[in-house]
């Protein structure tokens, strides 16, 4: 492949020079676009989208990792479709000549065409999804349903193919779910896919309970998947009949095309062949300066890379966008396409012998089935080179990716490779045949040069050139060659060759390697030579000075013969082994680093098969099997491939045995039943739409941002500006426009303008308040400019950043491709200024200097701002007071700031260990707070990565502005925005929004800012319309994240009953530039911080500190989950050092002869009762008739039965109920897994399991009062009872749509909306909406009333015929007991005994009256009876839908108001008052226990079993809240696990995207994952943990709360987040386990995973989040300078080889070096 860079501006535009089209067969139809309206580096996605209005189609990150933008693609001759990224696929690369036959065009099919081609949505791939549960935001799913269509697809055209469980999960490689937890998609797959004969996906499919299915009309129906009507895991306190299923219905959201789409022209079915022109091209791009070729032949490529040279940028395949984006290169740039050589492509062919030529421009598909082809004939052993080609890849990026694509994926300039097939060639002794024009003769020539010398030699071509034509002038070949072939050997299985290859990834599928090691093992000249050949060993690892995991270094070893076969010899090959492996990896430069180097030869050992003494024994595949195949794998625990690495592993286990449980109550239907939300069914036709899919009017300007490469530079506002406007106009066209921070409305007042102060630090630009670096430097006075240093956040930096990635400039164009461009190549501009010192932005313009970076004096880490002093205050920033929480049994020191409680720690440390138990992390000696780094326990931050970006679009209407925005938070939006836009109050900004895409939190307050841009642009340009859709990488770099803490603990024990006496925790974190929501979540992590623990003494002070990083935003939890993590991981020390102390004592009793005068008495053994039991003793527990705290703030009640800061806890029995509590049911499944663990343990050595298990109380609602409240507004409609719904909850999967029908969001119809976040969409419009309806019922019941009583006795003489009964009198039965029903009821009976011709008088008499109360009261049924799930339901609900609009036009003809208003605001928990002692609105109690598996020489972690024991209060709808909950566990599971935030030293975000920031996939979730909603028999749903007699005083008591309130159903999106943190727990108990079998005694060993046996010396490990590979490798082995523990841990024989290597070293060290390559030269072998 050529490379190189070049930049060539045309003077003028060159004549149109077309003969390319975009043509193609989509969704049946023949489409067609005018070559001018097509930019042929767009990606498919984008042509999709825009020009053809198929949004169904979506892109959630660009690079082809999250899978929303499949398509499925059939080119002519393929027996079915495959499916591929269409954010990679360029347009181009479907584009052909106008005389293509119809027959020869590739064949597109999208989201919309799957629903289009189904008959029927019932039985369909997209209805199991729908009916599985497997939406909740819905953004993803047209991916998923576009992957089952493929494999749909394929099963049709392959009938005779066998297929399995393995094959069905794998078709979720590459899509990407951030709601669902992937359970639940996992199952329909299996549900659509599974043969009958899968005994475990059966076995499964009866363990799911059935689902309810409700239609846009409200008729619900159930759906039973494996047949029974009955199932076990849902609990019904009586028997009841089920009606019939019936087929659901679309979601009411129409197909509408965007406005202004270029229409497609449909062609006619046939057209004739003509032959094409040889080398068709096509300009494209601003002035036609763009060329795209597409040629048929080598030699036409050949010509092009020799005419246009540097250019040239060669596309096979996919778009690699991951590293450089296609489309953000200069449109000067030729390409030219390689897809129609038909010399380069095709599959692999052998022409004879073991050497295998693979083409160019072969895909890995095609690579892929011809390696398994070979691997199953027996010949050949190849089953590790197909295992690593499955992982590096999934389905979408095979089909279209190619093998020299992906070996060209290495950027020269920085030396990084981001190749995982180099790897593999360069152990397969794979060289690359190259081709180019002889400059001289302008003949072709060729030469084939080694991959490895390739990757590692820049040289390497050329000189390969010169050896094959030394008398050719070769000259310079850069961007001139190009690779037409690889040749590889193929290891011989009789000959006793073998590759093996692993890696390590932090995700297991289609993610970035951190290490790969590739093991070949060659064959000897013969068994009587006495050669047994050799060993290469290949690697990849990170680069030790750079912080960006992508960089890798590529290293060889060479193994000399040692005489016998090295599987026959483990332990001679292993010193071989460890003496090269270390010795190259001392010498090469540049070095991987001490934490690399280990994780390089623990791989190597692992690949080299060095750990097959392990207990589980190691078994081979069969010829011709792979991972997913029959005979591959039957389940956990059957057979293994050769194991690399735990994940590994995880492609022959596939996820089986969940299970949901919960409880249905027929009383409260359709409530309490799993009810599928009817927009699933929009989610899986590609109908559901959001934001980015809103119609763009004409005219509108699109805005992408340009953002600071660095977290502190300065800048000229305006000269910046200008510079680059003339950029922009040389890169695009006149119509683009470049807006700084002078662009800023001006909304100053007169006071402002007196002091100075620019339009850009007004509130129209500063989102957050500025903070000077230097205390005092404001001194009270108005901020005039804001200096390099400061902190603050702003919607246009004025002059000077304040974080990487803070919006610089905008770019403003008539296209949202244009505007990408322009905006990537201003970006890369300025980042080559910043960066790199260079370009036109770095010098002088116009006489003054643009540009200057003060990143070195930035603040990027906690520490550093400790030491300045930059924490913050909730109410000033220029103040430092932290957020404290405390309890004590003294006024004096309540609230520990005093002396006295440095005294009483002083006073506990010094008692003697038999009475007190202490342990502290991050605390001095003297008691202060150690700020040293590594003194704390961290977790670190998360970014909430929702899988739709940020957008939003802005349009004016006289003196209105309407934004179309997905945004959690209206509200805030329009506060905001209101000074900005110039608005006269909040009410002319409506903001409109139905769904989001995920938000998590990301979504709230920082929503604001694009729409801002918006604003800024319409404002600034004069344009009616702006929209702004950010791309994943610039979302994720300007959107906050979830905040990095940091925590020290001491706490005290008494080590006779193990009861905790007091803990002290110091809580800080990370706030990034601004102080933003940080005091929210710090009082949220304060009050959270002792969970389930009563603590006599307690005191928990947070802090927030400013850096120059990105801002801190709230996320699922706000801070509870760092809470938990410190306080589970300071009770885990304490209990490590209490059994330590109490085996001391026993053992010092024992020498002592067990002194009669002070035996060692303990009343809680430690030993037998295990972590849980300690947990268990310190749980708070409701103790009735308690005193009230006199005081609110006094915190002197040591009652167990009041939370840390006064509230009062009412449920405690529902955790600690010994038959039916969540603790007990969750104990009862941990001791087994305890067991088992204890098991596997005994019989492995490198791997080691362990299961943890903790509690949680979670506080629902949020802290302050006036946050819980909404609005809703029901509007009732005459013609047919149609009723509306206008809520302030915002749709993102959370169900607060599902458990009401509602319109979308909008701001004129619901103002002073709450945000939806702190998982109270639910908790606070679902009662908005019940008093609102009740309001509403109440008024249609007494127009009811009315009816009867005015009509029928006034108007009639009905009691000439008889009396009526007593109850219809009023003086004889209250007004407000009467029941409309029950009085049209009795009079129905009077009326029946009338004689025929009065009974006919008084009908006619009352008609219209009667017409209505017909249909009131029909068949003993009312209005206001529920719908009927049994009997006939379709007849019922029928007859009720036709007597509600009878009502209706009642009410409707009496003037009766068919609109009403609702309200919700609760009390706190009790019904109590609001205040700072009552914050929680209800809590939850639940309990989880995880089990987990840790690799000891890759530093893996899997989690083998997840149960979670919910408490949901009285679900409203149980599959709503499973979902939650299981969706919560795995982003969990992503936070303890895989989601790294990293940054430079410049304060650059590295991980930005989903291909360098790996978010959890459909691996890594738990292989067994069971949620239980806890529920009580024998008692009601609305009060579950009924409490003893309360005989406190009136004041004191708790108070009923009605049924519809929230205490009856509770919060399940925030609190199974927090649960993760068992894995933390798990893992450190096994990697104890790991230390005590590795380590040498004294070296550092801990408690055994399962029985928690603790020697008095062994050291506690502390683990910080997230445990990748490498910081688990590092808890094991240690973080010292040389891996002796490392090297001894790995041999059975014990041997070490390290002073031996030593000792070689020191001889050399005299002598003189050898002269070294320049770098990134040739890396030989040994």
């Amino acid at each position: 492949m050529a490379h190189g860079e070049g930049l060539v501006v045309m003077a003028q535009a060159p004549p149109a020079m077309t003969n390319l089209q975009f043509r193609v067969k989509l969704n049946g139809k023949v489409v067609c676009l005018d070559a001018a309206t097509v930019d042929p580096l767009a990606p498919l996605a984008s042509v999709l989208r825009q020009e053809l209005g198929f949004r169904g189609t979506k892109i959630g990150c660009g690079q082809g990792n999250c899978g929303a933008c499949t398509v499925n693609l059939k080119r002519y001759g393929e027996l079915y479709a495959s499916c591929i990224n269409s954010c990679l696929c360029a347009a181009g690369s479907l584009m052909v000549s106008p005389e293509t036959p119809i027959n020869f065009l590739p064949e597109i099919t999208t989201v919309e065409g799957v629903a289009a081609a189904e008959a029927s949505l019932a039985g369909s791939v997209a209805t199991t999804i729908a009916n599985c549960n497997g939406t909740q935001c819905g953004y993803c799913t047209p991916g998923m349903v576009m992957k089952a269509a493929y494999f749909q697809g394929k099963l049709a055209a392959q009938p005779d193919t066998p297929h399995s469980c393995r094959d069905i999960e794998d078709l979720l490689d590459g899509n990407l779910c951030r709601c669902t937890g992937y359970r639940p998609l996992l199952h329909s797959f299996k549900q659509a896919f599974s043969s009958e004969e899968d005994p475990h996906i059966q076995a499964e499919l009866k363990q799911t309970p059935p689902m309810v299915v409700c239609d846009e009309d409200g008729n619900y129906s159930r759906l039973y998947s494996t047949g029974h009507l009955r199932h076990p895991n849902v609990v019904r306190p009586a028997e009841d009949d089920h009606g019939v299923p019936r087929q659901p219905q679309r979601d009411a959201e129409p197909f509408q095309p965007p406005s202004g789409m270029a229409p497609a022209a449909y062609e006619p079915a046939v057209r004739p062949a003509i032959e094409s022109h040889p080398l068709p091209v096509m300009r494209f791009g601003p002035q036609l300066q763009g060329l795209w070729y597409a040629p048929a032949s080598i030699h036409h490529v050949l010509q092009l890379l020799a005419e246009h040279g540097p250019q040239v940028r060669l596309v096979a395949g996919n778009i690699n966008s991951a590293w450089v984006p296609l489309n953000s290169l200069p449109d000067t740039t030729v390409y030219v396409s390689l897809l129609g050589v038909s010399e380069l492509s095709g599959p692999a062919e052998q022409p004879g012998g073991p050497r295998l030529c693979i083409h160019a421009a072969a895909t890995l598909s095609e690579l892929y089935d011809k390696l398994l082809g070979l691997q199953a004939s027996g010949e050949y052993e190849l089953s590790s080179v197909c295992e690593h080609l499955f992982s590096i890849s999934n389905i979408q990026v095979r089909y279209r990716g190619t093998v020299a694509g992906n070996v060209n994926a290495v950027e020269r300039r920085d030396g990084i490779l981001h190749s995982d097939i180099s790897l593999l060639l360069a152990a397969l002794n794979g060289e690359m045949e190259v081709a180019m024009l002889s400059t001289t003769t302008k003949e072709r020539i060729n030469a084939t040069v080694c991959v490895y010398d390739f990757l590692n030699d820049q040289n390497a071509v050329k000189e390969a050139f010169e050896r094959a034509h030394p008398g050719v002038k070769i000259g310079d070949v850069t961007s001139r060659w190009l690779a037409t072939a690889f040749l590889c050997d193929l290891p011989k299985r009789d000959a006793g060759d073998a590759v093996h290859v692993g890696r390590v990834s932090h995700r297991r599928e289609n993610h970035p390697t951190m290490c790969s090691v590739a093991w070949r093992r060659r064959a000897g000249q013969g068994s009587g030579g006495g050669d047994n050949g050799g060993s290469d060993l290949f690697f990849t690892g990170p680069h030790a000075t750079s912080q960006d995991e992508r960089v890798l270094v590529l290293g060889h070893v060479v193994l000399a013969p040692q005489g016998a076969s090295p599987a026959a010899a483990s332990s001679g090959v292993s010193r071989e082994l460890v003496a090269c492996l270390r010795k190259k990896l001392a010498c090469m430069q540049p070095r991987l680093g001490v934490e690399n180097e280990r994780l390089v030869l623990h791989l190597a050992a692992r690949v080299f098969g060095l750990d097959k003494d392990d207990g589980q024994q190691q078994q081979q595949l069969q010829p011709g099997t792979r991972v997913g195949q029959p005979g591959a794998m039957d389940g956990v625990g059957s057979q293994r491939a050769m194991r690399t690495s735990v994940l590994e592993e995880r492609k022959v286990a596939c996820q089986f045995n969940n299970s949901q449980h919960f409880y249905v109550d027929p009383r409260l239907a359709p409530t309490t039943e799993p009810i599928i939300k009817p927009a699933s069914y929009a989610h899986v036709t590609g109908t559901a739409l959001y934001a980015s899919d809103a119609d763009v009017p004409m005219g509108c300007t699109h805005v992408t941002p340009v953002l600071s490469p660095a977290a502190i530079v300065e800048f000229d506002i305006e000269g910046l500006r200008d510079a680059v406007q003339e950029l922009a106009v040389v890169c695009a066209s006149h119509g683009t426009h470049v807006l700084s921070a002078a662009d800023i409305p001006d909304r100053r007042t007169d006071k402002q303008r007196a002091d100075g102060v620019p339009p850009w630090l007004t509130a129209a630009n500063v989102y957050a308040p500025v903070v000077p670096h230097q205390e005092g430097s404001s001194s009270g006075r108005a901020i005039t400019r804001v200096e390099p240093g400061d902190f603050g956040e702003f919607f246009i930096a004025p002059g000077v950043t304040t974080y990487a990635g803070q919006c610089v400039l905008l770019v403003c164009a008539r296209s949202e491709a244009e505007s990408q461009r322009v905006a990537r190549a201003v970006q890369s501009e300025l980042d080559d200024a910043v960066l790199r010192s260079k370009g036109p932005l770095f010098t002088e313009y116009k006489g003054s200097m643009l540009l200057k970076d003060h990143s070195g004096s930035a603040v990027l880490s906690m520490e550093q701002s400790r030491r300045r002093g930059l924490s913050i205050d909730p109410y000033d920033p220029n103040k430092v007071v932290p957020v404290v929480h405390a309890r004590g049994k003294e006024a004096i020191y309540a609230d520990k700031e005093s002396a006295n409680w440095g005294l009483f720690w002083k006073e506990l440390k010094g008692k003697p260990k038999k009475e007190v138990t202490y342990v502290e992390r991050g605390f001095k000696t003297d008691g202060s707070v150690d700020e040293a780094p590594g003194s704390a326990v961290v977790t670190g931050a998360q970014s909430h990565l929702y899988m739709e970006t940020q957008a939003a679009l802005l349009t004016r209407q006289e003196h209105r502005f309407n934004i179309h925005h997905s945004t959690q938070s209206a509200s805030d939006v329009q506060s905001v925005l209101t000074p900005l836009l110039g608005a006269r109050n909040s009410a002319d900004i409506v903001v409109h929004n139905k769904r989001v895409g995920g938000g998590f939190g990301g979504k709230t307050t920082c929503s604001a800012i694009p729409a801002a841009w918006a604003g800024i642009a319409c404002l600034a340009l004069g344009t009616q319309a702006a929209r702004v859709v950010l791309d994943r990488q610039v979302d994720t770099k300007v959107m906050g994240v979830n905040m990095s803490f940091e925590g020290r603990y001491r706490v005290a024990v008494d080590t006779r009953t193990g009861k905790v006496l007091a803990m002290d925790l110091r809580i800080d974190a990370d706030s990034g530039c601004s102080a933003g929501t940080t005091p929210w979540i710090m009082l949220k992590a304060a009050i959270s911080s002792d969970n389930f623990y009563f603590v006599p003494e307690f005191r928990a002070e947070c802090n927030g500190y400013l850096t120059h990083t990105q801002k801190g935003n709230p996320m699922r939890s706000f801070g509870g989950v760092q809470a938990a993590a410190m306080v589970e991981s300071a009770l885990d020390h304490a209990f490590h050092q209490l059994v330590s102390n109490q085996a001391l004592l026993m053992r010092q009793s024992a020498g002592t002869g067990g002194s009669s005068n002070d035996p060692p008495v303990m009343s809680f053994n430690a030993q037998g009762e295990g972590p849980s039991g300690f947990r268990s003793a310190n749980f708070y527990r409701h103790e009735p008739n308690m005193a009230w705290p006199r005081t609110l703030l006094q915190r002197d009640n040591r009652s167990r039965s009041f939370i840390n800061y006064g509230q009062e806890l009412l449920q405690t029995n529902i955790m600690n109920d010994p038959k039916g509590g969540t603790w007990a049911a969750a104990m009862a499944g941990y001791r087994t897994a305890v067991a088992a663990a204890e098991e596997f343990n005994s019989m492995n050595r490198l791997r080691k399991q362990a299961v943890a298990i903790m509690p949680l109380l979670y506080a629902g609602g949020y802290e302050f009062a006036f946050l819980n409240q909404n609005t809703a507004m029901i509007n009732v409609y005459n013609n047919g009872g149609r009723v509306l719904v206008n809520q302030a909850g915002v749709e993102m999967g959370n169900g607060c749509q599902v458990n009401i029908q509602v319109g979308g969001i909008n701001t004129d119809t619901v103002p002073n909306a709450q945000s939806t976040g702190a998982s109270s969409g639910s908790d606070l419009n679902v009662p908005a909406v019940v008093d609102g309806a009740t309001k509403l019922r109440k008024r249609l019941e007494c127009m009811l009333d009315a009816a009867l009583r005015d009509v029928l006795l006034k108007r009639t003489r009905i009691n000439a015929y008889g009396p009526l009964p007593p109850f219809v009198l009023e003086c004889e039965f209250p007004a407000a007991a009467r029941s409309g029903a029950s009085q049209w009821r009795a009079i129905q009976e009077h009326v029946r005994q009338w004689p025929i011709g009065a009974k006919g008088s008084a009908e006619a008499a009352v008609s219209p009256a009667l017409a209505c109360l017909d249909h009131y009261v029909l068949n003993n049924r009312s209005w206001n009876t529920p719908p009927a799930l049994s009997g006939e339901p379709h007849k019922s609900l029928e007859e009720l839908s036709e007597c509600w609009a009878g009502v209706v036009r009642y009410a409707y003809q009496q003037r009766v108001a068919l609109q009403e208003t609702g309200r919700s605001g609760d009390p706190a928990d009790g019904g109590r008052v609001w205040n700072m002692q009552n914050m929680a609105c209800y809590f939850n109690y639940a309990a989880a226990w995880m089990h987990v598996e840790v690799d000891g020489l890759t530093g893996e972690i899997e989690a083998l079993r997840y149960d979670v024991f919910y408490d949901a209060g009285g679900s409203r709808n149980p599959a709503i809240d499973i979902g939650q909950i299981e969706g919560g566990a795995v982003q969990g599971l992503g936070h303890m696990l895989t989601e790294v935030v990293k940054y430079d030293k410049k304060g650059r975000r590295l991980t930005g995207s989903i291909m360098s920031y790996a978010i959890p996939d459909h691996r890594t979730i738990p292989r067994s994952l069971n949620t239980h909603l806890v529920w009580r028999p024998g008692t009601d749903v609305a009060s579950p943990s009924p409490s003893p007699i309360d005989t406190r005083p009136v004041h004191e008591r708790a108070q009923p709360v009605e049924l519809m309130n929230r205490a009856r159903a509770k919060t399940t999106g925030e609190p199974p987040l927090v649960l993760a943190v068992t894995l933390i727990m798990a893992a450190r108990y096994a990697i104890t386990a790991l230390r005590r079998e590795l380590l040498p005694v004294g070296a550092g060993q801990a408690t055994d995973a399962a029985t928690t046996a603790t020697q008095a010396d062994e050291p506690f490990v502390h683990l910080n989040t997230p445990l990748t590979p490498t910081a688990v490798l590092q808890a094991i082995y240690g973080d010292g300078q040389d891996i002796t523990h490392t090297v001894q841990a790995i041999y059975s024989d014990g041997r070490d080889t390290t002073h031996t290597l030593q000792r070689k070293k020191k001889k050399k060290k005299g002598k003189k070096k050898k002269k070294k390559g320049k770098a990134g030269g040739r890396l030989g072998g040994q």
